[in-house]
């Protein structure tokens, strides 16, 4: 994720399509938990790695087709 700027390109269509009234910190971390969570007092994001785990299998089965050559 780090090498690829996952979450700073998150972070910047977060702040592209909303208005924050202060800036919020992204941070990735495992979780225990495909998650996402939102701490108003620390405004702060936390992205879970097994998250993006699900993501990357929900686009190859789903929207590559990988669930065609399931058996």
């Amino acid at each position: 994720m780090q090498a690829r700027g996952i979450l700073e390109h998150a972070a910047k269509l977060v702040m592209d399509s909303y208005v924050l009234p202060e800036p919020v910190t992204f941070r990735a971390m495992q979780c225990g938990e495909a998650n996402a969570y939102f701490y108003p007092a620390e405004r702060e994001i936390t992205y879970c790695y097994e998250l993006a785990e699900h993501m990357f299998y929900l686009y190859l089965y789903d929207i590559a087709g990988w669930s065609d050559t399931a058996e």
